[in-house]
Order: C-alpha cells, then sequence, then structure tokens
C-alpha cells in the first residue's frame, strides 16, 4: 500500500487532474471527501456519493471495498447520461503528528476521452506510483507513455531545489539537464549513469538511474527517474548504511529492500531470485527448547541464507523466523536446497520437536516491482509446500497471484455480502426408503453482485483457510430456523432441516448455547433442526465433545456423524459418540478401484450403525441400483441427485408443497448429473 504524507498527497491530487476528471481522497467508512490544507490541517467536504446524485452510500463502493480489502477495486458509474469509469486504491496519509490517516484514492474517467487523456491508464498511474513510493533515500520522477511527468516526491524537488509542487517546472529543468549532458545511451529497460549538477558554483554529482515499466504481455506502459545524490550513496556503501539485525548481523527488512533494490537500480545480468523461508510451528520451539536454543537455530539459518547470497547477493532476517536472501539462480540447484534444509533439520532434530524448514522462491522477471513485492510472492509460494516429508521447495507462479487475488476478493466482499443477503439457502431433499420426503439439507450459494453465481467450491474452503466459515455457517443455522418457522401451521410442518458444524464452529462458538438460542428465538422444535458434525470435527478431546452431543440431545436436537471415514479413528470415535445418525458419502466410496471391497465395506458400516442404534442416511446417491442396493442393506434414509438436486428454498416450496409427498417419481431421479 502506498504512503504520502499529506504534502506529498495535495502534489499528487494537482498532479493528476490533468489527467482525470477528478482525482480525489475519500474517508471509505464516513463517505466523506478529504482535502489536505497547506497549513497540516484536514478538512472534510461533503459526501462523495453525492457526486453521482445518490442520497446514501454506493451499492458495492469501490472506495469501501478497497479500504476493507486493501487491493484496488473499480467499476463503472452512470451519472447525468454520462459513464464514468472508478477506480479506487487503499493509501494511508502520514499527517503531521505522524499519526496515519487510512483512506481511498479515487480516479474517475469520463469515456470517452481524448486520446492524449487516455495514453496513461489508471492502472499505469498506481503501478509507477507504487514503485515511486518503494524508493528509499532518493529523488524520484514518474513518466506515462507520453513523456508527461505525473508524480515526483519532495526528494526530487529538493536535489534541484524547485519549490515543492512545481511539477512542471521540475520536469522541464530535469529534462534540461539531462539534454545538456548529451546523454545517448540507448533505452533499454533500466540503466544508470552519474551526472553532474551545478547550482551557484556548487558541484554535485548525482546518481541517476532510469527504468521503464511494462505490464504482464510486455507493454510499455511508462517510465521513472531516481536521483541520489553520489556523497550520500558513498555513505551508503558503508557497510553499515543498509541497516543490520542484531541477532544474526544480516540485513534486516529494511535493509534487505534498500541493497537488493540499489542491485537492481545498477542493471542485472542472468538470472536472479528472492528466497524467503518459513519455520513450521517455529513458536513451539522457545517453550519447548528454550530460548537459548531458538536463537541458536536462527543463527544457523542466517548462516544458510549468508552462505546462499555469498559474493553474489544479499540475505536478511525480515523478522522472527522469516528469513530472506537475493541470489544468483545459477548458484544453486533445487537438490542444494533441499540437502541444505536436511542438515539443519539433522543437527537440531530431537524426540520433542522436528525441525521443519519451508522455502518459497521468486524468480525475478521485473526489476522495477517493489522488493516487497518480490518478497511478499516468495511468501506466496510457501502456500503451495504441503507436505513436510516430501519437497519443502515451491516456485511462485503468476496462477498463484491470480488464485491469491481471487481469494483476497472472496474476503473482501464477504461481509458485504452477508449483510446484504446474498448468500442463499439452497435445499435438497433426504427421503425415506420408500420415497417419502423426510426433509432437506441446508447448503449454500452465493449471488455475487460481479461474479455472479459462486457454487461452494469457489467460496467454502477460502473461508475455512481464513477462519471465518463459523460466520457462514451461523448464517445458515438462522435462515434454516426461519424456515421451519415459516412451514409451521403448513402441510410440511413435519419436515427436517440438516445444517453442517465444522471444526472452525467448534473452536469459535458455544455450540449449546448458540443452537438452543437459535430454536428458542424462532421458536421451533429442536427435533426438526438436525445437526450434522463433521467427524474430523469431533478429533480431539472426545469427553468433551461426548458431553456436548449429549446435552444437545437431552435439548431435542437429532445429531449426524457426517463424512463417516474420513478421519483417522472412524471405530474409536463410533465407541464413545453416541449419535443419533450416521451419514455415509457415496463418493467416498467410489474413490476405490475395487467396487467388490467398497461393497462389504459399506454393508460392515451399515450393520454397525444397526447395532448401535443409529439410523443411516446415504448422500450422494444418483443411480437407481444404489438406492435399490442401499435399500437391501438396511439403509433408512437417502440424498443426491438420483431423488432432487440442491435447488433455492422457493422452488422447493413450489415443487413439494403442492405435490404428493412421494419423490420417487420426481422428473430428475435416474438422470444423475
Amino acid at each position: 500500500m502506498a504512503r504520502f504524507s499529506m504534502q506529498e498527497a495535495r502534489q499528487l491530487e494537482q498532479n493528476l487532474a490533468h489527467i482525470y476528471d477528478f482525482a480525489r481522497f475519500v474517508d471509505a467508512k464516513a463517505c466523506e471527501l478529504l482535502h489536505f490544507e497547506a497549513d497540516g490541517t484536514v478538512r472534510r467536504e461533503g459526501r462523495c456519493f453525492t457526486t453521482w446524485g445518490r442520497s446514501r452510500r454506493c451499492r458495492h463502493c469501490t472506495s469501501f471495498c478497497a479500504a476493507k480489502s486493501q487491493s484496488n477495486f473499480e467499476k463503472d458509474e452512470i451519472s447525468d447520461d454520462k459513464v464514468y469509469h472508478v477506480l479506487s486504491a487503499p493509501v494511508e496519509i502520514e499527517m503531521p503528528d505522524k499519526s496515519i490517516l487510512h483512506c481511498a484514492m479515487e480516479l474517475v474517467t469520463n469515456y470517452p476521452r481524448n486520446a492524449d487523456a487516455r495514453a496513461m491508464y489508471d492502472r499505469e498511474v498506481l503501478q509507477l506510483l507504487s514503485r515511486a513510493k518503494d524508493t528509499a533515500h532518493a529523488g524520484v520522477l514518474c513518466f506515462n507513455v507520453e513523456d508527461s511527468c505525473i508524480y515526483a516526491n519532495l526528494e526530487a524537488y529538493r536535489a534541484f531545489q524547485v519549490p515543492p509542487g512545481e511539477l512542471e517546472a521540475l520536469r522541464s529543468f530535469f529534462m534540461t539537464w539531462l539534454k545538456d549532458e548529451s546523454w545517448d545511451s540507448p533505452w533499454e529497460s533500466a540503466a544508470a549513469w552519474e551526472q553532474e549538477f551545478f547550482l551557484e558554483g556548487e558541484r554535485f554529482v548525482y546518481r541517476v538511474a532510469m527504468a521503464k515499466l511494462f505490464d504482464a504481455d510486455g507493454h510499455y506502459k511508462g517510465y521513472y527517474y531516481t536521483i541520489r545524490d553520489r556523497q550520500e550513496e558513498m555513505e551508503e556503501q558503508d557497510d553499515t548504511s543498509w541497516s543490520r539485525d542484531k541477532l544474526t548481523g544480516l540485513y534486516d527488512r529494511e535493509g534487505f529492500y534498500g541493497a537488493v533494490r540499489e542491485e537492481l537500480d545498477y542493471g542485472i545480468k542472468g538470472e536472479r531470485c528472492i528466497i524467503c523461508s518459513n519455520i513450521k510451528d517455529f513458536k513451539l520451539v522457545n517453550e519447548l527448547l528454550g530460548e537459548e536454543k531458538g536463537n541458536e537455530i536462527l543463527k544457523s539459518l542466517a548462516e544458510f541464507f549468508s552462505d546462499l547470497a555469498m559474493d553474489s547477493g544479499a540475505a536478511a532476517r525480515l523478522h522472527g523466523d522469516h528469513f530472506a536472501a537475493y541470489v544468483d539462480r545459477a548458484r544453486f540447484t533445487e537438490q542444494d536446497l533441499l540437502d541444505g534444509l536436511e542438515h539443519l533439520g539433522r543437527a537440531f532434530d530431537c524426540n520433542s520437536f522436528k525441525l521443519n524448514i519451508h522455502l518459497g522462491i521468486y524468480k525475478i522477471q521485473e526489476t522495477q516491482m517493489p522488493v516487497s513485492v518480490m518478497c511478499d510472492r516468495a511468501h506466496l509460494a510457501l502456500s503451495l509446500v504441503r507436505d513436510e516429508n516430501g519437497n519443502k521447495v515451491a516456485f511462485y507462479d503468476d496462477a498463484l497471484m491470480e488464485r491469491t487475488l481471487r481469494e483476497k476478493e472472496i474476503l473482501g466482499s464477504f461481509e458485504e455480502g452477508l449483510a446484504e443477503r446474498q448468500l442463499a439457502v439452497y435445499l435438497q431433499p433426504q427421503v425415506s426408503t420408500e420415497g417419502d420426503l423426510l426433509g432437506a439439507e441446508a447448503l449454500v450459494r452465493w449471488n455475487h453482485p460481479e461474479k455472479g453465481f459462486l457454487a461452494p467450491g469457489q467460496f467454502i474452503g477460502i473461508l475455512e483457510n481464513a477462519g471465518l466459515i463459523h460466520r457462514l455457517d451461523q448464517y445458515v443455522w438462522e435462515e434454516a430456523a426461519a424456515i421451519l418457522k415459516r412451514w409451521q401451521g403448513t402441510e410440511k410442518e413435519g419436515l427436517t432441516i440438516s445444517v453442517n458444524i465444522s471444526v472452525n464452529d467448534m473452536l469459535h462458538l458455544d455450540i449449546f448455547q448458540t443452537m438452543t438460542d437459535i430454536v428458542k428465538r424462532h421458536g421451533i422444535d429442536a427435533k426438526q433442526l438436525k445437526l450434522e458434525i463433521t467427524e474430523t470435527a469431533l478429533m480431539g478431546d472426545i469427553e468433551k465433545y461426548r458431553k456436548l452431543i449429549g446435552s444437545l440431545q437431552e435439548a431435542g436436537f437429532e445429531v449426524e456423524i457426517d463424512d463417516f471415514g474420513s478421519g483417522y479413528s472412524s471405530l474409536s470415535m463410533l465407541k464413545d459418540i453416541e449419535a443419533d445418525i450416521l451419514k455415509i458419502d457415496m463418493g467416498f466410496l467410489r474413490q476405490t478401484g475395487n467396487p467388490k471391497r467398497s461393497s462389504v465395506i459399506l454393508n460392515a458400516v451399515i450393520a454397525m450403525a444397526k447395532w448401535l442404534g443409529m439410523r443411516v442416511i446415504t448422500e450422494g446417491v444418483e443411480t437407481k441400483e444404489q438406492v435399490e442396493h442401499l435399500r437391501s442393506l438396511g439403509c433408512d434414509m437417502f440424498q443426491g441427485y438420483f431423488f432432487a438436486k440442491p435447488m433455492p428454498v422457493e422452488e422447493f416450496e413450489a415443487k413439494y408443497f403442492h405435490e404428493a409427498s412421494n419423490v420417487s417419481a420426481l422428473p430428475e431421479a435416474g438422470r444423475g448429473r
């Protein structure tokens, strides 16, 4: 995220005024326009949504979404029969008292625009500015493809002693200075040189670096210059110039960013990489082995990274147990890294702790990219390392970034989706062996305003990884209870709805209190709201969960064990947990290549459930043959595409409330998916 001083924000707003219809700063939460005064105060002037002729916050406000998700958002707005493109980016403004004001920068363009104004696209401006803000201790000038200077930082004004804010004067002076030197070096992607500057008889020597900006398709988008005082640079080249980590002696985060940026600005030959590390569960080290042993591990990892970067790069301890190295790709192979990690692991393995180090690698393709972003991409690659006993090294690719951006978009719009009821409950029928409708399972779909219809696989896993699935589950529980309340007094009053309880729910919620409150608040019979608890959610403190299930049953709830067979101690769990219903997934049994063995296992599971006094429901039923086979084995209930697909509540009610209760002859029967 870009950070500007208040003075820089004022200049930026003025500089972009000739490119956009308006560029403005917005307090996204308050929906207020912000104006930064020369005296260091902030003037709040009107509501941002009045620009579009509205009396309240815009639906899917780009600035609100940008500020919440910390990523860029864009959309088109229509006002007075004109179409405007709005791009919002999260920014931070450093106030005179050093406090930080979080807001959004809006860039608004009316279509159509003249050719000169359209030459610089929104994303190009943001990319250039992002790059400029990452350059420490240097003057920066950013130019678009039409050679218009769109931004200069305060260091650039100071370097040439031009009053801050006089951007055109600075641009003219700077370009004249370059011409006076008759620089005729070919315009490559990046170049660096030294040049003299005289002012009132005083000689200055500046180190100038230029880099072009290209998009992912290789299209030229603009360029920027960095200007450093040569005397300052000579001081920075001192070994103490870039800040160091006290424990390891490597660069710290800021020192690493500066050292690598300096190398990249000079231009590089060959392929370079950023390598970042993570020690799995390192927080346990100090608890199990003591702080002294923990520091010993960190120093050994520092030595490993220092060896990697020897003679051709830089190494750093970014924070905690996270290290980084800027390395010539030719200096290592993947096997070299694995061998080094294995050696480190052997040195510190013990009975109480096994050292597990993972490495993420980003191959540098865009030298103008902020070093912090390069490190972020290397860290993203760490998410690809799954097998602790296998390959512990992973490389970043663009598909990973796309996946990460999609996840951020989903998470950024989740709360709004809940508030605006974009997440809809779908019902899939559950029937008896005779084909009678007994109830349904509550499932969820997302009618996303921008992405359209989203199936569960497109957002459930993301919410689970982010620890937010309990928010969605609570939403579904409330919706299911409201549906059951609405069915009271109708011919389907006796139907049940099954809802899911996950591992995350167990960790974040008091399940007993939450469920009893829901049925009491909605005035429904607890037996109507069946609780499906996955087998994996019950792993761990069996005694705790046994008591919980017992309490829920005493309160009138029926408890189902879902996904039976997916855990590691299924039989042991059944011994201790007295559930009412066992739910078997046919998909689990179809995964084997031996259908005969599957049938034997299925028969044994159903028989075992009967011996334990449990009813059995099988989901994922797709064929008539499966129904007949399961009925012969003693299965009590069925759910699957053979009977009906999941459907909106309104469709479910229309289909079953005014038809015969027998559903075995539904149009979907026998057709599968």
